[in-house]
C-alpha cells in the first residue's frame, strides 16, 4: 500500500539544522555528477533497454497507479513523496542485499570525493549488461523493474511534460559509523548550477523528474540506529527557514518516490550499514541538450 507522507513515517516539526546552506548546495553539486571510477566494471552509467516480463510489466503498473493517484505529479507538499510498504517481496529483497554485498566486498563501491562537504556513503552506478553477467539476479530483476516503473509513471504524466526515460541506477551503502548525507535535491534547474559543470552532467541533472529508491534491509530496522530518509517541506537548501519534516524508515522492501527537483532531502547518521537502490526517471531527449 501507498503512504502519501503517511506510512511508516515519522512526522515532527522540530528540525535539527544540517548544514543547509546555499553554498553547500553549489559545493555538494559534485554528488550529482557520474562518478567515472564508480561504475560498476565500467566507466557508463547510461541504462540499456531492456525487457520486462509480464509480472514486472503488472507490479510496476500497479505503484505507479497508486503513487500517481496519491498525487506524486500534482501534490505540493514533499515533492509528491509517496511511501510505498514492502512493495518488493522479502524473498526478492534478501536476494538483492546479497548482491549488493557482494559489489560491496567486491569493492565496486567506493568514495565519491564529497565527504567534506555531507556525504559519507559509497555508491557505485550499477550497469545492466555487466550486474546480469556477473551473476547479480536481483539487482537485474529489479533493475528491469525500475525501468518497467518509469514507463508506467511517463505514461500517467502530466497534460505538457514531456515522456520519461530511465536513467542510471545508483547502488549505495552508508556503512555504519554516523554516514550520512546532508540536505540537497537530487535535480535542479539549469539556471540553479555552477556554471563550471560538464554539459552533460548539467542536462542530466536538469532533466532528472521523477526519483524512486528502493530499501535492501533484512529484518527489522530499528529507530535508534537512525539512518532516516528526512523529507523537509520548505525549501531550506535555498535559505528558507525550515518548518516540517517527515522522516522514512529505511526498511528492505520499502519505496519512496518523489518528484525530484521539488524535494530537499537528507539521510540522517546511521549506526548500522544501510543499503538502498535509486533510479532517476529523466525528461527524454537530454541528451541532445548536452552535446
Amino acid at each position: 500500500m501507498v503512504g502519501c507522507v503517511t506510512n511508516q513515517i515519522r512526522s515532527s516539526r522540530h528540525f535539527r539544522f544540517a548544514r543547509a546552506t546555499l553554498p553547500f548546495i553549489f559545493a555538494s553539486l559534485g554528488w550529482l555528477l557520474i562518478p567515472t571510477s564508480l561504475a560498476l566494471f565500467g566507466k557508463d552509467p547510461k541504462p540499456v533497454t531492456i525487457e520486462y516480463n509480464d509480472m514486472q510489466h503488472t507490479q510496476a503498473k500497479n505503484i505507479a497507479r497508486q503513487v500517481v493517484a496519491g498525487g506524486l505529479w500534482t501534490r505540493p507538499e514533499y515533492g509528491g513523496l509517496a511511501v510505498l510498504q514492502q512493495a518488493v517481496g522479502r524473498k526478492e529483497i534478501q536476494q538483492m542485499r546479497q548482491d549488493a554485498e557482494r559489489c560491496y566486498h567486491g569493492v565496486w563501491l567506493g568514495p565519491h570525493g564529497q565527504e567534506g562537504q555531507g556525504r559519507t556513503d559509497a555508491s557505485c552506478f550499477v550497469k545492466y549488461v555487466e550486474a546480469e553477467q556477473n551473476g547479480l539476479e536481483g539487482l537485474t530483476n529489479r533493475i528491469t523493474l525500475l525501468q518497467a516503473l518509469c514507463a508506467q509513471l511517463s505514461i500517467a504524466r502530466p497534460r505538457g511534460e514531456r515522456p520519461l526515460e530511465p536513467g542510471g541506477v545508483q547502488l549505495a551503502c552508508y556503512d555504519g559509523n554516523n554516514a550520512q548525507y546532508g540536505v540537497h535535491r537530487d535535480g535542479y534547474p539549469t539556471a540553479q548550477l555552477a556554471s563550471d559543470l560538464p554539459s552533460c552532467s548539467i542536462a542530466e541533472i536538469d532533466a532528472r523528474r521523477i526519483s524512486i529508491v528502493l530499501y535492501l534491509q533484512l529484518g527489522a530496522w530499528q529507530p535508534s540506529w537512525g539512518g532516516f530518509f528526512r523529507a523537509h517541506r520548505s525549501a531550506i537548501d535555498l535559505g528558507e527557514a525550515p518548518t516540517s519534516h517527515v522522516d522514512v524508515f529505511p526498511r528492505g522492501g520499502t519505496m519512496v518516490i518523489f518528484r525530484s527537483r521539488d524535494l530537499p532531502h537528507e539521510v540522517l547518521p546511521t549506526s548500522r550499514q544501510r543499503f538502498a537502490l535509486s533510479m532517476w526517471c529523466l525528461q527524454k531527449g537530454w541528451q541532445t541538450r548536452s552535446a
